[in-house]
């Protein structure tokens, strides 16, 4: 799962969509095996999904 947000990043908010989405899927039989968050910067998030 890959979380965006410069809010989200720095703790300006709690993610519950991530909360609940691993959740959900957990439920269904499917474990999230990694999990990270990016802000917005777009290299950033470029980088991150070439990772992945």
């Amino acid at each position: 799962m890959l979380s965006t947000g410069d809010e989200v990043l720095h703790g300006e908010i709690v993610d519950t969509n991530a909360v609940w989405l691993a959740n959900t899927f957990y439920e269904a039989g499917y474990a999230m095996t990694f999990r990270t968050t990016s802000g917005d910067c777009l290299p950033t998030l470029v980088e991150t999904l070439q990772q992945r």
